[in-house]
């Protein structure tokens, strides 16, 4: 979000220059969070009428009753993510030099990524994913989502193939089955929100995309221990990242066939909502 040139703030009728720099960043505050969740809520209501023209059954179609499944999302982000950190600790490749907190920054950016992460899972998992899966059967699903996805990061500054082939096996795949598994679109939002605030807001790697401009809680140092080749600290496309990440993922694919065979599903049935 950039700074406010105009006399007029968010169309409220109050010259800028007249006010505080305190009270300008206290309004564009409250004008990010409150637009990202209404965005963000606004999304999700157009997706369940988009499903509404295709599900049947709209008991179904809560967009909202599973809410409480996105905390499974954190957790998974959260195990993933502080793995890789106290490997790197563990390793003496980096170690915490200060703390550093900012409340209104921190639930500004927040509500940002919970808009990012709606938009994206939404467009990825609940459409693409779903429709794919409803066509042929939810191995298909899960490559070619997994590997569109993979592929739309080749826009991100500094993307190689190779990271983007880590991106879909680490992110494409792990999102993508664990809609499939949990059957809500909640916990892959819950896994693409932790992933992007964890990453930028705690640790110091950036979002590409994001323009984040303040520092994270953890302000980390490097110790001058060197990498082994392919290793670095980057949470999204280093082998480390990625070998976490296939576990993970790799855990979550045999739950959902161990899940599909216990309940005797003959076929493939996409999640709804």
């Amino acid at each position: 979000m950039g700074g406010i040139s105009s006399d007029w703030l968010f169309g409220i009728g109050v010259s800028s220059r007249y006010m505080s720099y305190t009270v300008r960043q206290r309004l564009l505050f409250l004008h990010q969070v409150s637009t990202s969740f209404i965005a963000s809520g606004a999304t999700l209501y157009a997706f369940k009428k988009y499903l509404g023209w295709y599900v049947e059954d709209g008991a179904r179609l809560s967009a909202f009753g599973q809410i409480h499944k996105v905390g499974v999302g954190w957790l998974v982000s959260a195990l993933y993510l502080f793995t890789i950190l106290i490997c790197l600790f563990a390793t003496r490749h980096y170690s915490v030099a200060h703390l550093n907190f900012n409340l209104d920054h921190q639930l500004s950016w927040l509500s940002i990524f919970l808009l990012a992460a709606v938009i994206e899972e939404i467009t990825a998992r609940g459409i693409l994913f779903r429709l794919i899966t409803e066509k042929w059967n939810v191995v298909a699903g899960l490559v070619v989502s997994s590997i569109i996805f993979g592929f739309v990061h080749l826009f991100n500054p500094n993307a190689t193939a190779l990271s983007c082939v880590r991106i879909a096996i680490t992110g494409g795949w792990l999102c993508a089955i664990a809609y499939a598994y949990h059957r809500t679109l909640w916990v892959p939002i819950g896994i693409h929100w932790a992933w992007n605030f964890i990453q930028s807001n705690i640790f110091e790697h950036s979002v590409p995309g994001s323009a984040l401009n303040t520092p994270p809680i953890l302000i980390l140092t490097s110790n001058g221990v060197k990498f082994p080749d392919g290793i670095e600290f980057d949470t999204e496309a280093s082998i480390l990242s990625t070998a976490i990440g296939v576990a993970i993922s790799a855990v979550y694919t045999i739950l959902y066939f161990k899940k599909k065979t216990r309940i005797k599903t003959g076929e493939d049935v996409a999640p709804v909502f």
